[in-house]
């Protein structure tokens, strides 16, 4: 079964299979039609961002607007705004 809600950037997603499986990230970019890059902020930052299999992710219904806004802003701005955006959206604790 398709997932409804669509894979996008500044999608918050989490991981169901892998190492990280159950981690909260957020859609950076789409780079094909199978493949995501992600980052959680934190220990997968905009600099190096995780590639992800989109089988291999649950889509949310959150988004963090900043993603979809200004895909080329600062780095460190982005990272920030993806942990604010997860802390908001409940996804992440710390």
């Amino acid at each position: 079964m398709k997932n409804p809600i669509p894979i996008e950037t500044g999608r918050i997603v989490i991981s169901k299979a892998g190492r990280d499986k159950g981690t909260a990230y957020a859609v950076l970019s789409l780079p094909s039609e199978d493949r995501v890059l992600v980052a959680d902020g934190k220990t997968r930052t905009c600099d190096h961002p995780k590639k992800k299999n989109v089988r291999h992710l649950a889509a949310k219904p959150d988004r963090i607007p900043e993603l979809a806004e200004e895909p080329k802003a600062e780095t460190r701005r982005l990272d920030e705004a993806i942990r604010q955006g997860l802390k908001a959206a409940g996804y992440l604790t710390t």
